[in-house]
């Protein structure tokens, strides 16, 4: 699966509240990153894309920027 091509089309139909970010590709998976205002929005994003949301992780930022 190819995340440009089965990701992005869908992105519009949910206006500002989803934003794909960037994706990260292992041997046996495709790890999407996501800016949304909840998990059932990613769900519904998947399902009108035809791609698997198998498990979805609230995580945080950290890094130079946030000073944590």
């Amino acid at each position: 699966m190819k995340c440009d091509r089965h990701c992005s089309p869908e992105l519009g139909r949910e206006g500002e509240q989803i934003q794909w970010v960037q994706s990260f590709v292992s041997e046996d998976a495709i790890h999407c990153v996501y800016l949304a205002s909840s998990p059932e929005l990613i769900q519904e994003h998947a399902r009108r894309g035809g791609f698997p949301a198998d498990s979805i992780q609230r995580v945080n930022v950290i890094d130079p920027t946030t000073g944590r």
